[in-house]
């Protein structure tokens, strides 16, 4: 299987659930992650030391209490030396960021909570963090895993689609998500994510999906041009 995606995320979330992991490793490492993890918040300066990603407006978004936390644990994700392993604890960890940011729930784009719900808002950001790898860790092993077959392939990347060697038997994409500009807004949902992932374009995907800008001129080449050019004579 081969994908492509313009969301790094997306791309992340989709290598962790076809990438065979032995169930054993991940409990083994999560055990070894929160002993460092607890070990190393123990001495208030050790947290001083760190530099946090480059998040915007990040004191707009979290909490320094959070920005702490998150801070620390992505620290010791980052020392993780199996690849496969560390991309699924930066599973869970995408999922804390957005919960325990001011974020308000069930929705798409950017919107922060309301003052009032500041004041009563202080998530255990690492509470939240194992409760979510726990869910993962349960959804992959019982449902992934099972799946999974020692000769499974899978290359999914997050740069442009190049197929030129390779055919495809079947090819599955998603539909352009209209204007996402002011619509989806795909990029904004995962934008806190991907910028604490270390992505430096996080803020610019809406506008690099299909649908994210307008064309000055209708597409000429290719496939599609004939149908794109009797949809756009129907006023």
């Amino acid at each position: 299987m081969y994908g492509c995606d313009i969301n790094p995320l997306a791309v992340l979330l989709s290598k962790v659930k076809f990438t065979k992991i032995s169930p054993d490793k991940l409990l083994e490492t999560r055990k070894a992650f929160r002993n460092s993890l607890y070990d190393f918040i123990k001495k208030e300066q050790n947290i001083e030391v760190l530099s946090h990603p480059q998040i915007t407006n990040i004191d707009f978004w979290f909490s320094k209490k959070v920005i702490k936390n998150l801070t620390v644990m992505k620290y010791f994700i980052d020392k993780i030396k199996n690849e496969n392993i560390r991309n699924f604890f930066l599973v869970p960890f995408s999922e804390t960021v957005r919960e325990c940011s001011y974020t308000r729930n069930n929705e798409f784009k950017l919107f922060r909570m309301k003052s009032e719900e500041l004041l009563n808002f202080n998530p255990d950001v690492i509470g939240v963090y194992f409760k979510k790898f726990d869910n993962a860790f349960s959804y992959y092993k019982n449902f992934y895993l099972p799946k999974l077959e020692d000769i499974t392939k899978v290359e999914i990347k997050y740069d442009k689609f190049n197929s030129a060697d390779k055919h495809f038997d079947v090819v599955l994409t998603s539909p352009p998500y209209g204007d996402s500009h002011t619509t989806v807004a795909y990029g904004q949902f995962s934008a806190l994510s991907n910028e604490w992932l270390g992505i430096d374009y996080a803020r610019k995907i809406d506008s690099m999906l299909m649908g994210g800008q307008k064309l000055k001129e209708n597409i000429k080449a290719g496939v599609v041009a004939d149908f794109v050019s009797k949809i756009d004579s129907v006023e």
